[in-house]
């Protein structure tokens, strides 16, 4: 089994949650601009950099696509029926945890009553304009980065046989990936952390019944750029934005409330 495969495994798996849930338990302490966005471009730098360290330990078709073994494929794929009802309680789970989104973009009303219940995660939401365009870089990076690392790389880490991977059943690797990936945002809370592991098992039966990464990566991008319609605190509440710029900790959250 190749060592720095392993290694990036590990890295994935364990390392880059650790480091975020320290940085971020700082940043709910004390909250800025600056600080969101040198955020920003740490998370964009370790997600191309681990990418890019998979790029030169794998081989490229197992970063890109889901590989089953001819039983799995017989029994996953053939039957239309059942594949059938993965796939479209999978694409319903994620279009329905972006339906809140899309709403926004063209009602106001749903924007500013959704926006108190996304208080527990303003130390991290982008809030001046700056901020804004780097989110979108964000989740541009996310979209295809964690997808590759998780429903490509890890996936088939753990699926293929050895002396490539682990040989794991593709039920196990999925569920072990969804895990990883719920794991790794566990600075959101508990609650942010379980709605992660069931988008990334609906991410991963996708991933597995198309046998490419394709609309995983563009439904997840889609996931995370829809906080920007859905949290614009500049026009809605002037004086939290404000706040949030120049920077406050978490006791003055609840002293500001969305009109």
């Amino acid at each position: 089994m190749n060592p720095w495969q392993i290694l990036l495994a590990l890295l994935v798996v364990v390392i880059f949650p650790i480091l975020d849930l320290k940085e971020t338990r700082l940043m709910r302490t004390f909250t800025s601009c600056m600080r969101r966005i040198n955020w920003y471009r740490k998370i964009i730098a370790s997600l191309w950099l681990a990418v890019a360290a998979a790029f030169f330990t794998s081989p490229l078709s197992s970063l890109v696509r889901v590989q089953l073994d001819t039983t799995e494929s017989d029994w996953m794929l053939a039957h239309p029926v059942s594949s059938g009802i993965a796939f479209t309680a999978a694409s319903a789970l994620l279009l329905l945890s972006s339906l809140s989104g899309l709403q926004c973009l063209w009602n106001d009303t749903i924007r500013q009553r959704i926006a108190p219940a996304l208080a527990s995660m303003q130390f991290v939401l982008p809030v001046s304009i700056i901020e804004r365009r780097w989110w979108i870089v964000v989740s541009v990076s996310a979209g295809v980065c964690e997808e590759i690392l998780f429903r490509g790389f890890l996936f088939n880490f753990l699926h293929s046989a050895p002396p490539i991977g682990m040989q794991l059943g593709a039920i196990a690797a999925l569920i072990l990936t969804s895990l990883s990936f719920g794991s790794s945002h566990l600075y959101q809370g508990w609650q942010g952390m379980l709605s992660s592991l069931l988008i990334g098992m609906a991410l991963g039966v996708l991933a597995i019944m198309t046998g490419s990464l394709l609309i995983p990566i563009l439904l997840h991008i889609l996931m995370d750029v829809k906080m920007l319609w859905m949290y614009k605190p500049l026009q809605d509440n002037p004086i939290l934005a404000s706040k949030l710029i120049s920077g406050h900790g978490p006791d003055e959250r609840i002293s500001v409330n969305f009109r």
